[in-house]
């Protein structure tokens, strides 16, 4: 990077000159080493190269669509079969009112948690992370918290656009709390602007319907912009 090779004193001149009228600021370019306090193999996997295409790609048409989500999901799914093979969580495939769901249960169940259930709206803002590749926060949510979690493999475009996915995370969830107590329950995804955006791992604004549909479906939200 070019501010690698610079002094303190040579940075600090630059800066000073690059910053020294009113407008946009400059920064120095620089590079960040690999720490040396993680594993070896988090130290691989961060400094492995970006994956082209990634959420920024720009498919043609419906066909290069497909291909894209199958291409990145399977990586995913890959490195999530070797993620819950090594943290002991097993994952079963069933479905729940004609949706398709993955229960993840880990190796041990915390005491206090012996009688919850969570339920996961992965993260792939309703297009990417289809089937096992979906699974893979809940896994370390299952592993690291020692919960049991139902993953919902919400459909996707371009074959089932929107509300497509939304439709089935709100079929899961009402036929959940059906079936259990729903102060036992908790959704994982956090809402901002009290609307389900990070539902699915969205960051930004939904729709006003969409909004309503899971606001009243989940039972509000607390004080936090959680779902109650």
């Amino acid at each position: 990077m070019p501010g690698a090779q610079l002094s303190w004193d040579q940075i600090e001149a630059t800066q000073n000159a690059a910053n020294n009228k009113a407008g946009p600021r400059f920064v120095p370019g620089r590079s960040i080493p690999v720490p040396s306090t993680v594993s070896p193999s988090l130290q691989t996997t961060i400094a492995a190269p970006y994956r082209v295409p990634a959420w920024d790609a720009n498919p043609k048409d419906a066909a290069d669509w497909k291909t894209l989500i199958s291409t990145l999901g399977d990586e995913t799914a890959a490195a999530t079969r070797d993620m819950q093979e090594k943290l002991g969580v097993s994952m079963e495939p069933t479905v729940i009112d004609g949706v398709k769901v993955f229960t993840l249960t880990p190796k041990v169940i915390a005491p206090e948690n012996q009688n919850r259930l969570l339920v996961n709206i992965h993260g792939g803002g309703f297009v990417y992370n289809p089937g096992v590749a979906g699974t893979q926060e809940p896994t370390s949510m299952a592993a690291y918290g020692g919960f049991k979690i139902i993953s919902i493999d919400y459909r996707m475009p371009p074959d089932h656009p929107y509300p497509a996915g939304l439709d089935d995370c709100l079929k899961v969830w009402r036929a959940t709390v059906e079936t259990n107590d729903p102060k036992k329950l908790r959704q994982l995804r956090w809402c901002r602007y009290a609307a389900c955006n990070d539902l699915a791992g969205q960051r930004r604004k939904p729709t006003a319907t969409g909004c309503a549909r899971c606001r009243n479906a989940m039972g509000g939200f607390d004080g936090n912009r959680r779902h109650l």
